[in-house]
């Protein structure tokens, strides 16, 4: 199976989470948005995918352009 990888650029309201970066106990822009790569069987295997971002912001920060990248297998796009 032949994995591309994929870039979001991303622009998020952070004033009601903890920062970008996913943490154990608290809400996080990167949990939200992994969450739903997986609900929607973007990704499956987190390790597999190395979700990686140019930039991580601390508790209640917004940000206008974020860079997420990943790997997946699943086929996206136009076709």
């Amino acid at each position: 199976m032949m994995k591309q990888k994929v870039a979001l650029k991303l622009a998020y309201f952070g004033l009601h989470f903890h920062g970008y970066a996913r943490q154990p106990t608290v809400d996080t822009i990167e949990d939200q948005i992994v969450s739903k790569l997986v609900e929607k069987q973007i990704i499956s295997d987190l390790k597999g995918a190395k979700i990686r971002c140019a930039s991580r912001t601390d508790k209640h920060v917004s940000a206008v352009a974020n860079v997420m990248t990943f790997y997946t297998a699943a086929r996206l796009g136009p076709g």
